[in-house]
């Protein structure tokens, strides 16, 4: 029963402010579920892989050198995001992270890259 409690309350102060987002607990993992998803562009015939959200996500740049990831919800102030560049296991050029995008430059055709962004505190 406390265990229950405890992963509703880790939700709600998660999800607090972002009424898109809403994250369950499997044993050890924070999921996030979105309800809408984010769109890549100005990146080649670059792909977004499965799975992939406004929280957290891979893609991979094909015929450029740079994405422009548009969150499918804007955040309310810009959040903080991390970005690795899998490919060359070195951390990404992230140029810009905006309420409503996220943009990596100056990588490599194919490159793959993998990423994470948490809202701030009130969204």
């Amino acid at each position: 029963m406390f265990r229950k409690f405890l992963t509703s309350f880790v939700a709600l102060l998660f999800a607090a402010g972002a009424s898109y987002a809403a994250f369950n607990t499997s044993f050890d993992r924070l999921i996030a579920n979105n309800s809408s998803l984010p769109v890549l562009s100005a990146c080649g015939t670059g792909t977004l892989a499965a799975g992939s959200s406004d929280s957290a996500g891979t893609f991979t740049a094909t015929g450029a050198t740079g994405c422009t990831l548009t969150f499918g919800t804007a955040y309310a102030s810009a959040p903080s995001c991390s970005v690795t560049e899998l490919t060359i296991n070195t951390a990404a050029r992230t140029t810009a992270i905006t309420t409503t995008t996220l943009v990596v430059a100056a990588g490599g055709s194919g490159s793959t890259y993998s990423y994470v962004c948490m809202a701030k505190a009130g969204g």
